[in-house]
């Protein structure tokens, strides 16, 4: 593939990123704003599956805003993905590489993951101490020249983990994390993020989840509020 081709694919997942983001950031706006009593009324281990058309009609300004600004993007992005004929299979060949620069961008050859998949996992970010699943390991050198991957202009980007955990909202996010900031978490999990171990058991193989609820935890169109756990999912 050519390298003006990868950039518009890794821009795009960059995108998709920042529109789940988005909506994640407008859902937890209206929850603490003109939903604050609606809010009030979910009990921990509550469900519910949001959509942005819920809060059309909003008198609320910055809502209006963000509502706007989602649609616009979302509209940006279906251009985008059109006009350059972006499809699926690339997204996926591309996932996970769409990441922040990290401040040592030196490539380790001889890398070789320390952690695993389904680890449980403690770091911080941007200041704030969060425990996590890793979800996704970087590719060694030799697994990348395996797959066909390009191998030109490489740097540390290209071996982060990928690591999702639960916000205080209850809404599954996502980091990407450097190994050397990782430590493995051997504490028992709290009552709030007993998701985790379920999130856990899905990347180690052991007991795999619903592909297409996952999705929709992972688009923040189930509301798990600060139990972090879905009664759909069991043990």
């Amino acid at each position: 593939m050519e390298p003006y081709r990868e950039k518009l694919i890794l821009t795009y997942n960059h995108l998709l990123e920042v529109h789940e983001e988005l909506l994640t950031r407008t859902i937890n706006v209206a929850m603490t704003g003109e939903l604050e009593d609606i809010h009030s009324t979910f009990k921990p281990g509550d469900t519910f599956q949001f959509d942005k058309e819920m809060f059309r009609g909003t008198s609320d300004q910055n809502l209006k805003l963000l509502l706007d600004l989602h649609d616009d993007l979302e509209n940006r992005m279906n251009s985008f993905a059109n006009i350059n004929n972006i499809t699926e299979e690339e997204l996926e060949d591309f996932e996970g590489e769409s990441l922040d620069n990290l401040d040592d961008l030196s490539y380790n050859y001889g890398f070789k993951p320390k952690y695993r998949a389904g680890e449980i996992v403690a770091y911080e970010d941007c200041g704030d101490y969060l425990i996590g699943v890793i979800t996704n390991i970087p590719l060694t050198f030799e697994e990348r020249k395996q797959k066909g991957y390009k191998i030109e202009g490489l740097d540390n980007t290209d071996q982060v983990y990928n690591i999702e955990y639960i916000d205080d909202c209850g809404v599954l996010q996502h980091s990407h994390i450097s190994e050397e900031n990782l430590e493995v978490y051997l504490q028992a999990l709290s009552i709030e993020l007993k998701f985790l171990d379920r999130l856990s058991r899905h990347f180690s193989g052991e007991t795999l989840l619903n592909e297409k609820l996952l999705s929709s935890i992972r688009k923040g169109k189930i509301y798990l509020r600060n139990k972090k756990t879905l009664k759909d999912i069991g043990d």
